[in-house]
């Protein structure tokens, strides 16, 4: 119940019950002894079990204050919203606001969690970075993110072929697309197009595309 938006009041934050995942995070602790590693896992527990989603389900966590906290978490207007509301109380924030959510670059990345489960069946659990990605597209509710994988993090790849039409099996990074200028509407019509015009064989800038990879 966390305003990830400008508004202090948000009107998008449900009424309602709505199902969701229990995340566990554990690790085994003996005096005289180093802690193991911290294992996760995330279930889902409905009584129509894994034929409840009919798409792959992805469980990110995280500790809360990496996205929610007033100062450095990444999902939230926070400090930066209201240190340039101080300075200009009468704006509209709508396309000249700072916030917290548009911070970017690898100081900002944060640590994560990636439970993938395609058919009810866990294909991947690794620790991940996690940063929130896009232009104006910042200020929806829910963020597009890009996710990481690294050394550091104690993998570096997540190794599953997400796309069963390309012949890739490992991933360095990945992009969880919010829907773009379609957030409202049906979040698919940005793939929809592209999957339309494919046949066309367009010319593009790979300068620019990697740029914004």
């Amino acid at each position: 119940m966390i305003s990830t938006t400008f508004d202090h009041a948000p009107n998008y934050l449900p009424s309602y019950n709505i199902a969701k995942g229990t995340v566990v995070r554990a690790r085994a602790v003996k005096p005289g002894a180093l802690p193991s590693e911290i294992v996760t896992n995330t279930y889902f527990v409905f009584p129509e079990g894994a034929a409840k989603y009919g798409v792959p389900v992805i469980s990110l966590s995280t500790n809360e204050d990496r996205l929610f906290d007033y100062e450095d978490g990444i999902f939230v207007a926070g400090k930066d919203f209201d240190d340039w509301r101080a300075t200009h109380p009468a704006d509209d924030p709508t396309y000249t606001a700072n916030a917290n959510f548009e911070r970017s670059g690898v100081e900002f990345e944060k640590r994560t969690h990636l439970n993938y489960f395609v058919n009810g069946v866990e294909e991947i659990n690794q620790d991940l970075g996690i940063r929130v990605r896009g232009g104006f597209s910042r200020t929806f509710p829910s963020k597009s993110m890009s996710l990481y994988a690294r050394d550091e993090y104690g993998d570096p790849d997540m190794d599953y072929k997400f796309f069963g039409d390309l012949p890739y099996d490992a991933f360095t990074r990945l992009v969880l697309r919010n829907g773009g200028g379609d957030f409202y509407g049906s979040t698919f019509r940005d793939d929809l197009c592209q999957r339309s015009c494919a046949f066309l064989h367009c010319e593009y800038n790979l300068r620019s595309l990697q740029w914004h990879s």
